[in-house]
């Protein structure tokens, strides 16, 4: 985005904030000023209120469940009295974390963002961070939810975007009321059923109009960075297609046969758009979304405008994604019959389980079930198998779980509670310090999961999520943990 702007010229009147920036006192304070044609940014905050790291945190204590509007919370923050002592430490309380931006539905209507017979339109937008689990806002945070809410109640001047490459987490629960435009996701005060779903009118305008294509024409290298890209783009071009196909199915319900055929065609428009300059000879689908996604629009389409043409196309990107997942289905029961653990990427791990739920979608749309089993591709692979697998997926209870699926399952949730642990032995001492006990007790006694589960470092080393793991580090934590509260430790003996 900076290189658009500030290299191209692309959009100077639209002020791009890093949120990993606005942790900083001068980073915020250039919100105040013009850049380029953006006008400053207003927020409720002044500069001695996150000067000198006084909002380096707000910790949530002895919250007040109440209700609260998100400015009134936060000129609670921004008071000097809410430094309070706890322990041999002084902290900023945040009093009320369950917090709303009340939404003036004549403001957003006159700026545009929703029609007054909206039936999503909302009255207010809710921010409950105790519902999220949140011990505490980090200064980012707070000034995200400043800039929000004067943005709010000034009318709705300024529309508020996230780039899609930014993780929900740092949505604070506003993901709900946020639309998939292009790239981005809109902030409106509507809520949604679905999550991200795109907001047709714009989205489509976008992509179809301003997109500038022909970077895969030259046939450049696309590395794995390039084409994780190249990937975001295509999935946020399949979003909109099943939401256009989405209003198309609901137009046709309500007897609107034109206007359904209208929204099917756009989406129809989109997918051509992904498969002339975004096409497999670039990067290859993926099977789980992109590649699913693209033959059951484009089946879907060609149903419902009784085109056929359209609609073998559809099928013929379905047979080519089943024949290759057959190919990782092989890999992967092979693996799992050698090795206890086999470290496994995503797709090999979870295509046994899916395939025959992929292959009863493609019946669904129109496929010959019976020809494709006969092709070479899926030889040595029955239906009878497919389900086996998917009903071990979808067993309710562990006893009804075989012993390697219930391992797989662990080690799954291990691997991301690994991450974290990852994460907090990279922070400094002072950035440590400001986790909130519940992550720090996590962090030790991380290893003593381990132990219970029966898994050590020789059997975990097999996996990419733990090959840069310190298990000497985790191990330290334990060992400290154990011999500062016996209790604990007496209970785990007991356990395992």
């Amino acid at each position: 985005l900076w290189y658009a702007q500030e290299v191209e010229g692309v959009r100077p009147d639209v002020r791009i904030i890093n949120l990993s920036y606005l942790a900083s006192d001068w980073y915020a304070n250039q919100q105040r000023m013009q850049a380029y044609d953006s006008a400053p940014v207003e927020f409720l905050a002044q500069p001695k209120d996150y000067a000198y790291d006084r909002l380096t945190y707000a910790q949530i204590i002895d919250p007040i469940n109440e209700p609260t509007e998100v400015l009134e919370s936060l000129r609670s923050i921004y008071d000097p009295k809410s430094v309070c002592k706890y322990g041999t430490s002084s902290l900023i309380e945040l009093k009320h974390p369950n917090m709303y931006i009340p939404v003036d539905s004549a403001a957003v209507v006159k700026a545009g963002l929703v029609s007054a017979d909206d039936p999503t339109l909302v009255d207010r937008i809710d921010i409950n961070l105790t519902q999220q689990g949140k011990q505490y806002l980090t200064q980012s945070e707070i000034l995200m939810l400043d800039i929000i809410a004067t943005n709010v109640a000034n009318g709705w001047k300024r529309p508020i975007y996230w780039a899609s490459t930014v993780p929900n987490s740092y949505h604070l629960g506003l993901t709900p009321y946020m639309k998939s435009v292009g790239m981005v996701y809109q902030l409106l005060p509507t809520r949604q059923l679905a999550e991200l779903p795109a907001r047709t009118d714009k989205a489509y305008d976008v992509v179809t109009k301003k997109y500038r294509w022909g970077g895969t024409a030259m046939n450049p290298y696309i590395d794995e960075t390039a084409g994780r890209m190249l990937s975001s783009v295509r999935s946020s071009m399949t979003r909109l297609t099943a939401e256009l196909i989405y209003e198309g199915d609901n137009l046709k319900a309500q007897g609107d046969t034109a206007a359904a055929d209208k929204k099917y065609r756009q989406a129809l428009e989109v997918l051509d758009l992904i498969e002339k300059n975004l096409p497999q000879s670039a990067k290859r689908y993926s099977i789980f979304s992109e590649g699913m996604d693209m033959g059951m629009h484009y089946a879907h389409i060609g149903a419902e405008l009784g085109d056929d043409k359209v609609k073998q196309k559809g099928l013929t990107i379905l047979e080519g994604m089943l024949k290759r997942a057959a190919g990782n289905y092989r890999y992967a029961v092979a693996m799992q019959s050698l090795f206890r653990y086999p470290s496994l990427t995503y797709e090999n791990h979870y295509i046994p389980y899916y395939l025959k739920q992929f292959i009863d979608d493609y019946q669904g749309v129109g496929g010959d079930v019976d020809k494709l089993m006969k092709s070479p591709e899926m030889a040595g692979i029955t239906l009878e198998q497919l389900d086996t697998y998917r009903n071990q997926l979808s067993s309710s209870s562990s006893e009804e779980m075989t012993e390697e699926q219930q391992a797989l399952q662990i080690l799954s949730e291990l691997a991301s509670q690994a991450a974290d642990i990852n994460r907090y032995a990279a922070m400094s001492a002072e950035e440590y310090a400001k986790l909130s006990d519940i992550e720090r007790e996590a962090d030790s006694l991380f290893y003593l999961s381990l132990q219970f589960c029966g898994l050590d470092q020789e059997i975990l080393s097999q996996y990419e999520e733990f090959k840069d793991f310190d298990f000497a580090r985790a191990k330290r934590l334990s060992d400290e943990y154990i011999r500062n509260n016996p209790e604990v430790a007496e209970e785990l003996q007991s356990m395992m």
